[in-house]
C-alpha cells in the first residue's frame, strides 16, 4: 500500500501567485474516498472519490476550492485534476482495489480535450471500473454534453450515475434520456421516508430500475434505521457515515470487497437508431402519413393542447421550422414554459429569447432545418409529431406534409437524444 502523502503545501510556496493557480500547477489536489456498500451484505462495492484541496487553506473544501476555480477561468483545468489524481490515487494504492470508482463530473470540463496527465491515467490499465457520476444541475444546463459523456463511457465498458435524484423533479424526467446505470436517491429522501413525495419518487426510480436492469443506491444512510428504510425504498447499494466517513484509502484495509458488483456493463434497453434526425428515426418505424395544412394545423393543435394534460414533469424538445406555421402555435408553448421541466427549441433562423427556454440555432448543413418537431417525455409516456413537407413534384399540393405522430418510446427517446446533441454545438 502506498503511503498517503500530506496534503499540506507549506505556506511560503503559495505566495507567488493566487492559491487556485498554484493548487492546480502543483497539483495539489488530495482525494478522500467514502464506501458504497452492498445492503444485504455490507461487502463494499466501491467508493466514491471526494476532491480536497491543501489542509488548513481557504480552498480546502470542495465548494470553496471549485467557485475559485470558475472564477479564475480554471474550472476545467482543475476538474480534470480532480478525475485524474481520483484514479492516479487508486491504481497506485495496491491490492486490494474498490471494484468500483465513483468520480463526479462537470460536463463543462470533461468535455473539453483531456489533458495529458488525465489521458495516461485513463488509457492506463485500471484494476477498477469508473463509474461518472452526473447531477441534473448538468443535465438541463449542458444536455449535450452529458449525452456525448455518457455515450464514450460506456463505450470503453465504464459506467454512468445520476446523483441527487429526486433533489429535483429534472432528475426524474432525465433518467430515461441518460438511462444510467446507477441511480443514487438524494439523501432528503431517505430523511423523509413516509412522504408522498418521498414514495412517488421510490416508485418512479424502482420502475426505471426494473425495466432497465440498473442499480438503486441511497445516500445519506448514518442509523440503522435510515438503512432499513433505504432498502424499503428500493435500494441495493447505501452510502453513508454509517459505512464510512470519507478518507484515505487505507482506512478501507480489513473490509470485505464485493467480488463483482452488478452494475450493467452498457446502456440496458438502448436499441439501433436508424438516421440522423427525428423524421428518419420515426419514419424507419413507423407509416408515413400525409396530410394538407389545414389537417396539418389541426394535428399540431391537438399535439400542443395535449402538452398541458401532461403534467409537470415533463421534457418537451421541438424544432420551430416550416412546415406547420410555427407562429400559431409556438406562443401558446413558450407562454407555458414554467409548466414544463424543460422545455428547448431548434431553429434554422434566430427566435426571441424566452425565460426557462433554452433555444439552439441549428447549423446551416442539417438536415433538421427540413423538419417541424415536437417531442415530450413523462413519467408516464412519451410522444413526437414528425413533419416534413412534401416537394412540389411529389405532391400536387405544394402545400401538403408528410408526418408520423410515434407514442412508441423506443422511437421517442432516440428523438429527444438526438436532439439534445444538438444544444451546445452551434
Amino acid at each position: 500500500m502506498v503511503a498517503q502523502r500530506s496534503n499540506a503545501i507549506p505556506a511560503r510556496r503559495l505566495v507567488a501567485g493566487s492559491l487556485i493557480e498554484r493548487i492546480v500547477a502543483e497539483r495539489a489536489i488530495y482525494p478522500v474516498f467514502q464506501p458504497i456498500v452492498d445492503l444485504s451484505t455490507h461487502a463494499v462495492v466501491g467508493v466514491e472519490a471526494l476532491a480536497r484541496g491543501p489542509a488548513g487553506s481557504a480552498l480546502e473544501t470542495p465548494d470553496a476550492l471549485f467557485a475559485a476555480a470558475i472564477e479564475a477561468g480554471l474550472l476545467t483545468e482543475l476538474d480534470q485534476l480532480c478525475y485524474a489524481r481520483a484514479l492516479e490515487t487508486v491504481r497506485d494504492a495496491g491490492p486490494p482495489v474498490p471494484p468500483l470508482v465513483f468520480v463526479n463530473a462537470e460536463p463543462a470540463g470533461l468535455s473539453q480535450p483531456m489533458s495529458p496527465d488525465l489521458a495516461a491515467v485513463v488509457r492506463s490499465s485500471l484494476p477498477f471500473r469508473i463509474v461518472l457520476e452526473f447531477t441534473e444541475r448538468a443535465l438541463t444546463s449542458r444536455p449535450a454534453a452529458v449525452l456525448r459523456l455518457a455515450d464514450l463511457v460506456h463505450s470503453v465498458g465504464n459506467a454512468v450515475a445520476l446523483d441527487d435524484v429526486g433533489a429535483d423533479p429534472a432528475s426524474l424526467a432525465f433518467l430515461p434520456l441518460v438511462e444510467p446505470d446507477v441511480v443514487k436517491l438524494d439523501m432528503h429522501l431517505i430523511r423523509d421516508p413516509y412522504s408522498p413525495k418521498t414514495q412517488a419518487t421510490a416508485a418512479a426510480v424502482v420502475g426505471y430500475a426494473d425495466r432497465s436492469g440498473a442499480t438503486v443506491l441511497a445516500e445519506g444512510i448514518e442509523t440503522p434505521d435510515d438503512e432499513v428504510n433505504a432498502a424499503a425504498l428500493g435500494a441495493r447499494w447505501g452510502q453513508g457515515w454509517l459505512f464510512g466517513r470519507p478518507g484515505p484509502l487505507e482506512t478501507l484495509l480489513g473490509r470485505e470487497y464485493a467480488k463483482s458488483p452488478a452494475v450493467s456493463n452498457a446502456v440496458p434497453g438502448l436499441e439501433p437508431v436508424y438516421g440522423d434526425t427525428p423524421f428518419a428515426i420515426a419514419s424507419h418505424r413507423h407509416p408515413v402519413r400525409v396530410a394538407g395544412p389545414d389537417m396539418a394545423d389541426a394535428l399540431i393543435d391537438h399535439v400542443v393542447a395535449s402538452l398541458g394534460e401532461r403534467g409537470r414533469q415533463s421534457i418537451v424538445l421541438c424544432a420551430i421550422n416550416e412546415p406547420g406555421r410555427p407562429s400559431r402555435w409556438l406562443p401558446r408553448l413558450t407562454g407555458a414554459a414554467d409548466h414544463f421541466t424543460y422545455l428547448a427549441l431548434l431553429s434554422g433562423s434566430a427566435l426571441p429569447d424566452v425565460a426557462d427556454v433554452q433555444i439552439q440555432r441549428i447549423e446551416e448543413k442539417d438536415p433538421l432545418r427540413e423538419e417541424t418537431v415536437i417531442s415530450v417525455l413523462t413519467e408516464d409516456g412519451s410522444m413526437a409529431l414528425c413533419m416534413k413537407s412534401l416537394r412540389p413534384e411529389s405532391a400536387g399540393d405544394p402545400g401538403s406534409i408528410q408526418f408520423v405522430h410515434s407514442q412508441n418510446r423506443h422511437v421517442v427517446h432516440p428523438i429527444l437524444r438526438n436532439m439534445m446533441r444538438r444544444f451546445g454545438t452551434w
